[in-house]
């Protein structure tokens, strides 16, 4: 659906001469499946991660709102839903996540400006969802080298799914697990990570186009280790190290089935490998540990003069957990 389609038509039985009935607007799901997502989300490239808390923040929001038109939509509504997920037991994290993603979709129905430059103009005035602000926390925590070697014990459990295009999929369980932990990168860059990525020196050079939020693209280094556990389960015809042909909410699903043999407060979820890594690092060396990371808040020492290289010795020092696996 084009942009001119939001807009009020007359139609054409309508008596000349009279007030033109107006159209309905859209309703927020309409016009983000209409709009939002083909003009705006698949042009830029964004991952499959976004566009699918778009849809969860929407499932959120068309159940305790109704999903009215656009035009309808007070700074009451919103209130109102917040109120709601407050209600439910949502962690104040998780809220913000939601209105986040939300006014996303609203702003681009409003009257367009610099931000949003092709926002499509069919309200004239755009309601803010009050959300949660953002506090100061401990860290969440990370596995335990000894838990990680747990996990991989147990892939030797896991269920067979069609996601996964390799025939040994309890050593793609293991090999995952493993180049989690010797590279300390996100789930998104774990299931996007390419052989065609790879230089001949061993770095993992990640176009900015599949990094988080679009920034800058990262070299990885892969230490022996790391590029041993993926070439365990390199699958002929595939450039994908990890093809994973699912969507996040059944890997979640699949993560959660991983996790069952340890004790519940221990059932963390993959970033908790993530975290173990850079503890890990942070230990011997905080700033290998900070580059590792790939955040973008450095500092001028980091961003600019600081060779990458640095990151090698520490990271092939790493030990290899132990598993049935190897």
């Amino acid at each position: 659906m084009t942009q001119a389609q939001f807009r009020i038509m007359w139609p054409e039985d309508w008596p000349r001469g009279s007030s033109p009935r107006p159209a309905r607007k859209p309703t927020l799901t309409e016009f983000y499946a209409d709009y939002v997502l083909p003009m705006i989300r698949r042009p830029k490239g964004r991952a499959n991660g976004t566009v699918e808390q778009d849809w969860i923040a929407l499932r959120h929001w068309k159940r305790i709102t109704g999903d009215p038109p656009l035009d309808e939509i007070t700074a009451e509504t919103c209130a109102r839903f917040m109120a709601a997920l407050a209600e439910m037991g949502m962690a104040e994290s998780t809220q913000r996540k939601t209105a986040i993603h939300l006014q996303f979709i609203l702003d681009h129905a409003g009257p367009a400006d610099r931000r949003h430059r092709n926002a499509a103009e069919i309200i004239s005035r755009v309601p803010y969802i009050e959300r949660p602000e953002g506090t100061p926390r401990e860290p969440e925590q990370a596995f335990t080298l000894g838990e990680i070697e747990l996990l991989i014990e147990s892939c030797r459990e896991i269920k067979c799914t069609s996601a996964i295009p390799c025939h040994d999929q309890p050593l793609w369980w293991a090999s995952l697990i493993r180049f989690a932990w010797h590279t300390g990168l996100r789930r998104m860059n774990l299931l996007n990570a390419r052989w065609s990525w790879v230089t001949e020196d061993g770095w993992l050079v990640i176009p900015a186009a599949r990094y988080k939020q679009k920034k800058a693209g990262r070299r990885v280094y892969l230490s022996e280790a790391a590029r041993q556990a993926a070439g365990r389960v390199k699958t002929q015809g595939e450039d994908r190290m990890f093809a994973w042909n699912g969507s996040l909410s059944f890997f979640r699903n699949c993560w959660k089935l991983l996790t069952k043999a340890m004790p519940t407060d221990r059932q963390l979820g993959l970033k908790a490998i993530r975290r173990a890594t850079l503890t890990w690092l942070a230990e011997r060396n905080p700033l290998v540990s900070r580059l590792v990371a790939g955040h973008r808040k450095l500092d001028v020492l980091e961003d600019y003069y600081v060779q990458r290289d640095v990151i090698i010795n520490l990271l092939e020092s790493m030990p290899v957990p132990k598993g049935w696996d190897i």
